[in-house]
């Protein structure tokens, strides 16, 4: 009897043996974007992840194996370089 698995099965099977063989293989961080942008890298060192991680001009995660945040790479657009006083749009 053959079993015929949906699309998202199968999509969620390829991922997590993926990530299973990077591990094997020594990869201990991933910085995970769209397909459309160069899908999920795998990297074995965190200097290397975080250096990926802001090539890019949004927010980037670098997220360890077992999906704990390791480190966020802000884009250049990101609120918090704004002066304080423009959050609360003080003129003066």
């Amino acid at each position: 009897m053959k079993i015929s698995l949906d699309f998202s099965v199968k999509m969620g099977y390829i991922i997590h043996m993926m990530k299973m063989t990077m591990k094997l293989l020594g990869a201990k961080y991933m910085v995970t974007r769209a397909k459309v942008n160069g899908g999920t890298s795998y990297f074995w060192k965190l200097s290397s992840a975080i250096e990926n991680a802001h090539k890019d001009f949004r927010r980037q995660v670098v997220w360890t194996l077992d999906y704990h945040k390791v480190y966020v790479a802000d884009g250049p657009f990101r609120l918090s370089k704004v002066h304080p006083d423009a959050n609360n749009f003080y003129t003066r």
